[in-house]
């Protein structure tokens, strides 16, 4: 399989990603502290309902493209970069799935802003991850000739 197909593929869900959890940590999560403690729980069930369809196929899409890169390299590829790629991927995973659900879980039983701050905390993490990510791939596919 050519690595350079496997890291666009990577690129484009990363990109997908990126995009998203700056939407939601600039907009969405920072918006549930304008909902009212009556409508908040409501709400929130529609959210997590519908975010999950948009974030779980994509992410394990990235997973198993990251897990992808480490079996099928290329020798102008550097292996850091595989296992740097990996480690992003990862640490996003855990903080959403250890991490932002549990706070999520929290927040669908009782509405506080100190858990909306909480997970805006977390949230920044997976901007984080993402974002680096993101850049990584994008650096890669300009300077390593694959």
């Amino acid at each position: 399989m050519n690595v350079f197909y496997i890291l666009l593929a990577n690129l484009v869900l990363s990109a997908y990603l990126t995009g998203l959890i700056w939407t939601i940590q600039i907009v969405h999560y920072p918006a549930f502290e304008f909902l009212s403690k009556k409508n908040f729980h409501s709400f929130h069930s529609f959210h997590s309902e519908r975010i999950t369809w948009i974030v779980a196929i994509p992410m394990l899409l990235e997973l198993s493209l990251s897990i992808a890169l480490l079996f099928f390299s290329s020798p102008h590829l550097p292996l850091w970069s595989s296992y740097m790629l990996l480690s992003f991927c990862l640490m996003a995973w855990y903080l959403t799935f250890f991490l932002a659900i549990p706070v999520h879980n929290q927040l669908s039983q009782d509405f506080q802003t100190s858990h909306i701050k909480r997970l805006l905390q977390i949230n920044w993490g997976r901007t984080a991850a993402w974002s680096l990510r993101m850049l990584l791939i994008f650096y890669l596919l300009l300077v390593y000739p694959i």
